[in-house]
C-alpha cells in the first residue's frame, strides 16, 4: 500500500498549473486572431483582442489593466499594473501592421516619463517583449518575440509564462534579464580576454600540443575568430 502511494503523481506545482491554462487558452485564442486577421481589424478592435488575450490566457482582470492612462502629455495603450505598480506599458498597433523599431518611439516617451521597465509591443498577432534600460539616451533590449498565428512551441510557451500575472507578480523577468546580461557578447568577451584566464587556456595549449603561445596573440585570435565570426 506504501508502495502504492509513493507511486502517485505527484500535485502540479502553481507554475505547472499556469503553463498548462497557457497551452489550452492560446489555442482557443489562435482561432479568434485568424478571424481578426482575415477580417482585417482596426486599432480600436485589436485593442479589444489584445484585451480579452491579457484576461483569458495571461490571467489579468480589468482592475490590473489600465486603458489610455497618461503619462505626462502622453496616452498608453495599456499599463498593466502588479502588485499595484506599474510594471508593463503596451503599445498596440492594428492587426495587419507589422511591427518595427519605429513603433517603439511612443514606448520611450512613456518609459523616460514613467520609469517603468517592461514594454510590449503587439498587433494582437505578434508579441514583443522589451526590456527599457535608462542609459542616455533610453535604450530598449528585445528579450522575445511570439507569433500567435502559429503552432505554439514549448519557448514560446515559457515565453508567454513570463508574460502572466502569476511569473509578473514574482518578477521572473528580472532573473531572465539579469541571465541575458551575464551572457551577453561584451560580458563575454570580457571575461574571455582577461588574462588570467587567458594564462590557463595557455598553459593548457601548450600542455596539448607543446607550443608555447603568447598572450596577446591569444586575445587577438579569440577577438577575431570568436566575436568577429
Amino acid at each position: 500500500m506504501e508502495e502504492c502511494l509513493n507511486n502517485k503523481h505527484k500535485p502540479q506545482s502553481k507554475k505547472e498549473k499556469v503553463i498548462q491554462e497557457i497551452i489550452t487558452n492560446v489555442k482557443r485564442q489562435r482561432d479568434i486572431i485568424q478571424k481578426g486577421l482575415e477580417k482585417g481589424l482596426n486599432e480600436s478592435d485589436t485593442r479589444t483582442l489584445v484585451n480579452k488575450f491579457f484576461e483569458y490566457v495571461l490571467g489579468y482582470d480589468l482592475f490590473d489593466i489600465s486603458s489610455e492612462q497618461r503619462i505626462r502629455s502622453q496616452y498608453a495603450d495599456y499599463v498593466i499594473h502588479i502588485n499595484e505598480k506599474d510594471y508593463f506599458v503596451v503599445e498596440i498597433k492594428s492587426i495587419g501592421t507589422k511591427l518595427n523599431k519605429n513603433h517603439l518611439v511612443q514606448l520611450q516617451t512613456y518609459a523616460t516619463s514613467s520609469g517603468i521597465e517592461w514594454a510590449i509591443l503587439t498587433n494582437g498577432a505578434t508579441i514583443e517583449l522589451y526590456k527599457i534600460v535608462f542609459d542616455q539616451p533610453v535604450d530598449f533590449y528585445k528579450i522575445f518575440e511570439v507569433d500567435l498565428t502559429k503552432k505554439t512551441t514549448s519557448e514560446d510557451v515559457e515565453n508567454l509564462y513570463l508574460l502572466h500575472k502569476y511569473s509578473a507578480s514574482k518578477n521572473e523577468l528580472m532573473t531572465i534579464w539579469q541571465q541575458k546580461k551575464v551572457l551577453s557578447e561584451s560580458n563575454l568577451q570580457k571575461y574571455l580576454v582577461d588574462d588570467e584566464v587567458l594564462t590557463l587556456v595557455a598553459k593548457k595549449l601548450k600542455k596539448d600540443s607543446g607550443i608555447k603561445i603568447c598572450i596577446e596573440d591569444l586575445r587577438n585570435e579569440i577577438l577575431i575568430k570568436v566575436f568577429r565570426s
